[in-house]
């Protein structure tokens, strides 16, 4: 018997295999989704508000891919681990068990363990979890093809090059982001913009004007319809299945984006879902404009939250100091110890400098910026060099060492220092300030409780944190003023910084004031040894 090859869509290859809770897999009512399932761009964003079947259709489009390429394998990644077993649960294993899926490519060989699963022709589906860059190492070693990274607005844009490496051995190398927005300065936010933007466009058959529900005014006059969606022009209804993509950046060809507000989709249209949605928005019980913009259209809301003001910032200023200490000061501030702090840079990072700040304190713990120092571009033993010529040079009592990328420096610093002298911090997240690892000998923290420290003393102006004029520090305090707080997926507050920008001294005097409060027995940490607590922690 001769086979005839016919070549078929992901998403018509879906309609003839899958099933989810006994029905026929279908993407009738949800027409903008089509070209997801079909497109194998290098890269793709979607942008979409909530319960449109954005997960179901990562689901699906991952065990038709391993269905359809012998051996391939895909990689699943959430923020938090419960996100990534209830997709496996909920999404994953119902598309596995389809009739025809579970008869032609599942034997008794086949994993379906939650964060592994197989199919008979060789392909694998990893899932895993990483909101932060540390949590993207627990996926160093993977190799994939594709990956998938769900609820992208609350990972971390740097645990992304991470994540991507999983994928630089595959010819296919498909890296997809899905999410719903958050702030203008999110990740996902981010993403989109670098894409080439896709918009489902509708053109009303009434007074042939298009509508493109890119902005939030467009996005609320077409959902001011009583009973469907109508034209933000004229107010007469119109028909979103008639609609078409259209690219707000064409010329990103390798780069697909595409923004899916829920009344595009006839499936959430039907009255009783309208009805809903319309009081979501103009009901009693309505949601925020910024909670409408980003649960229902899909739209950025605004500008997240900055952690200072340049008001703030110049008010830390002493305006009468031009200049920078070139020693211990034994002067009116009665400064009585002295600690130096270092952001390492990564290698020949162009975005990324090395930055040593020197901090005094007083009795009372008020912190003075007595020297700064951004290094860029120069040989790790020079640096390490320099960040010695400092210390001996301010009679320091103790260094906090940023041990992200700087174990090697670190290390070396120790050698030259002596081991009580250098205090290697590392960044985590934790529900205790700080953890010591006594195998490792570092300072595991939670990155948002020492920033907070820093931060607090930053926004009580001179009373506890000074630094020189501003306009010899005014390049320094704009790594702080580059950062901004969100909340994420699990609730937690999260310290990220303006794309393209640096928040390096910002750290710097993080990793120094670690150190410091170390040296005066103010953090309360548990040695991982003898979980014995120190002092008391002070903010």
């Amino acid at each position: 018997m001769n086979y005839k090859k016919v070549e078929v869509s992901t998403s018509e290859l879906g309609r003839a295999l899958l099933s989810f809770k006994g029905k026929p897999f279908s993407l009738e009512g949800y027409r903008p989704f089509r070209e997801v399932y079909d497109m194998d761009p290098p890269m793709m964003t979607v942008k979409c508000s909530r319960q449109v079947g954005k997960t179901l259709s990562i689901g699906a489009i991952k065990v038709l891919k391993c269905v359809a390429i012998p051996y391939f394998t895909s990689l699943y990644i959430a923020p938090l681990s419960t996100q990534a077993s209830r997709f496996s649960t909920t999404y994953l294993d119902p598309f596995i068990l389809s009739p025809l899926v579970k008869k032609y490519y599942r034997d008794a060989s086949s994993k379906k363990n939650v964060f592994e699963k197989t199919l008979s022709s060789g392909s694998i589906m990893f899932l895993s979890y990483a909101e932060t860059e540390q949590d993207a190492d627990r996926v160093r070693g993977v190799a994939g093809d594709a990956i998938s990274i769900d609820e992208v607005q609350d990972v971390a844009l740097e645990a992304l090059p991470i994540l991507y490496e999983t994928l630089s051995a595959s010819n296919y190398a498909w890296k997809r982001h899905y999410g719903t927005a958050k702030g203008e300065l999110n990740g996902l936010e981010i993403l989109f913009k670098r894409s080439s933007g896709n918009e489902w466009c509708t053109k009303c058959d009434h007074c042939g004007k298009w509508n493109i529900p890119d902005n939030f005014e467009s996005c609320i006059k077409i959902c001011s319809g009583l009973t469907g969606p109508v034209c933000q022009y004229c107010s007469q209804p119109i028909d979103f299945l008639k609609g078409r993509w259209v690219a707000a950046r064409p010329q990103s060809k390798d780069h697909i984006g595409f923004h899916i507000p829920r009344f595009t989709l006839e499936a959430r249209t039907n009255i009783k879902k309208w009805n809903e949605l319309r009081s979501s928005i103009f009901g009693s019980g309505a949601y925020s404009p910024s909670k409408i913009a980003n649960e229902v259209f899909g739209l950025a809301a605004g500008v997240a939250g900055r952690i200072l003001s340049q008001r703030e910032a110049i008010n830390c200023c002493d305006l009468a100091k031009d200049k920078y200490d070139t020693c211990w000061p034994r002067d009116y501030r009665g400064i009585n110890n002295v600690v130096l702090g270092v952001d390492w840079s990564v290698t020949g990072g162009v975005a990324s400098y090395t930055v040593i700040s020197i901090l005094g304190y007083d009795y009372m713990g008020k912190c003075y910026l007595l020297y700064a120092e951004k290094i860029q571009g120069v040989d790790i033993l020079d640096q390490v060099r320099r960040v010695n010529e400092l210390y001996y040079q301010f009679g320091c009592q103790m260094i906090g060492s940023d041990r992200g990328v700087g174990v090697l420096q670190g290390q070396l610093l120790k050698e030259a220092l002596g081991e009580e002298k250098v205090c290697m911090v590392q960044y985590t997240a934790a529900k205790v300030p700080a953890r010591y690892d006594s195998p490792g000998r570092y300072l595991s923290v939670d990155r948002t409780m020492v920033i907070d420290s820093v931060i607090m003393k930053m926004k009580l102006g001179r009373e506890k944190f000074e630094t020189p004029n501003w306009s010899l520090t005014q390049d320094l305090w704009s790594d702080a003023l580059s950062v901004y707080e969100e909340e994420s997926q699990s609730g937690r507050r999260l310290y990220r910084k303006d794309e393209g920008s640096t928040d390096d001294w910002l750290h710097s005097v993080v990793f120094g004031n670690c150190a410091w409060m170390m040296m005066t027995g103010q953090f309360q940490y548990v040695d991982t040894l003898d979980m014995t607590y120190s002092s008391d922690y002070e903010a």
